[in-house]
């Protein structure tokens, strides 16, 4: 399933953005399976973030593959501390929509996971932000 692309945040996007963020209950215990950057691509390059999460919509919650491709990239901050992982998301993300750039946090704040300042992700050590964001959902990811 592929979502429709994103672009200037508008109400109806905050909708769409928080449809799939409830469906994947915000990707809390998700795994984080990649995160790719192209810096040849588009603009000002793209991030791939892609998740396994369970679906709240599927009636067995089976996990999936979600995809979020940020486009024409702002800026970003993947920062991870010396021996540590982080293969599993494990507070979920939030989104923040700023002037025409959609940022994705990796410092969820718990029962608010769309509220903050733009200063606050900034100030995070995980997050992304874009003028452009795609999402597509799979069913390609198979367990054991």
């Amino acid at each position: 399933m592929r979502y429709p692309k994103l672009r200037k945040p508008a109400n109806s996007i905050s909708r769409l953005i928080n449809d799939v963020l409830y469906r994947f209950d915000f990707f809390n215990d998700s795994v984080l399976e990649s995160i790719r950057i192209d810096y040849a691509s588009s603009p000002s390059g793209t991030v791939s973030v892609v998740f396994i999460c369970q679906d709240d919509q599927d009636d067995q919650h089976r996990r999936k593959r979600c995809t979020i491709l940020f486009s024409d990239v702002g800026e970003y901050k993947l920062f991870q501390p010396t021996k540590t992982s982080m293969a599993v998301v494990s507070f979920g993300v939030s989104f923040f929509q700023a002037d025409d750039m959609f940022y994705m946090n990796f410092d969820c704040w718990g029962d608010l996971p769309n509220e903050g300042t733009l200063e606050d992700i900034q100030f995070s050590d995980f997050y992304i932000s874009a003028r452009s964001v795609e999402i597509s959902v799979s069913d390609d990811f198979v367990t054991g």
